[in-house]
């Protein structure tokens, strides 16, 4: 990532899809979205920390803790 390369599949295998995921306003851009197989959550709706990098066809994006696929994303204007 730190040479604008995107995630290797074993970054994304074991990370957690939210589905419906949204930016949200806030002092830092989030992604609001419902998540399951979540390491720490249960599933349902849920707010992230900050969003580092966001994957331009929308299937990924990186926040301060993770990794999360994406699915039905909305398309993203950031």
């Amino acid at each position: 990532m730190s040479r604008g390369h995107g995630p290797t599949r074993a970054d994304l295998v074991d990370a957690p899809t939210l589905y419906e995921a949204q930016l949200t306003p806030r002092p830092v851009a989030c992604l609001a979205g419902l998540v399951d197989t979540h390491p720490l959550l249960r599933g349902g709706p849920i707010v992230t920390s900050a969003v580092v990098a966001l994957d331009p066809a929308g299937l990924w994006a990186r926040t301060l803790s993770r990794f999360y696929n994406l699915a039905n994303a909305r398309k993203f204007d950031a």
